[in-house]
């Protein structure tokens, strides 16, 4: 059970590290290359977040965790402002959102999805975007119960060494409720 969601340390990079491999070797079976997948590192990912929490870029202004009953984080996500440049007017965007395969299924997602929709809405945000593979069809099921939709844009390029080809996906976010983090729900405040 998830005790709570707060806002990511930078004592959080090793086990944000090893979550980030588990789930993509999980998640991603089948999507990205086998040998891609067999060959992720937990010791180049702690040195990827070390040096994302040391410094991290301007737009990467939410970036939570959840945590378990003992206080281990079994869930992340990272948000900000929209890197798209074809939006009309400004727009949050969530650029990675990642569950422990352990915790599927138990609304830990949803918890972080509100908190950074939440965080966006109150940074003046009236709309949001995300990237998702189309053959995700978990992540695309759960993004379109909670409100999100395709909206026709595509994106194709190489992240993370390998090509990817994902499907953009909008919400509005004038009906997301705010919740507090340290009660184990999600939050705005992630000061």
């Amino acid at each position: 059970m998830v005790r709570r969601v707060r806002p990511v340390v930078a004592e959080d990079a090793d086990a944000l590290a090893a979550l980030h491999v588990r789930v993509w070797q999980v998640a991603y079976r089948g999507m990205k290359p086998d040998e891609y997948l067999e060959h992720l590192s937990v010791p180049r990912m702690q040195g990827w977040w070390a040096q994302q929490l040391a410094a991290a870029p301007e737009h990467q202004s939410i970036r939570l965790v959840a945590e378990d009953d003992g206080g281990a984080v079994v869930g992340f996500v990272i948000a900000g402002a929209s890197r798209r440049s074809d939006l009309a007017e400004p727009a949050g965007e969530v650029y990675m959102l990642n569950v422990g395969p352990d915790a599927w299924g138990q609304g830990l997602g949803r918890r972080l999805l509100e908190a950074a929709t939440a965080t966006l809405r109150g940074t003046g945000f009236t709309q949001a975007v995300l990237w998702v593979r189309p053959q995700n069809s978990r992540a695309r099921r759960f993004y379109e119960a909670a409100g999100w939709w395709p909206d026709g844009t595509e994106f194709d390029g190489v992240i993370w060494d390998v090509a990817v080809h994902d499907v953009g996906y909008r919400t509005t976010l004038g009906d997301h409720p705010v919740l507090p983090v340290a009660s184990g729900t999600a939050s705005a405040d992630t000061t």
